[in-house]
């Protein structure tokens, strides 16, 4: 989803991966604090905020690798 580009409505994201909200959060953090994902939230009516999320470009970058180390183990 995240690779696509864009950001990903943190909701849309943990009920695609079909992960808790402490789960998402933590890992976020984590991607976060390696720079390879931003966060950001938007204050909504009634005091409720959503979170979006996104891919940095050290993130694409990173994930980019990622996926091609895993061709050159098992190719397609």
């Amino acid at each position: 989803m995240l690779a696509r580009g864009g950001e990903v409505e943190f909701g849309v994201l943990r009920e695609a991966l079909d992960v808790s909200d402490a789960t998402l959060s933590k890992h976020l953090r984590t991607l976060t604090e390696a720079d390879y994902v931003d966060l950001r939230r938007v204050q909504r009516a009634k005091g409720q905020a959503r979170t979006w999320v996104a891919l940095t470009s050290a993130g694409s970058q990173a994930l980019r690798g990622h996926f091609a180390f895993l061709q050159s183990i098992a190719p397609l």
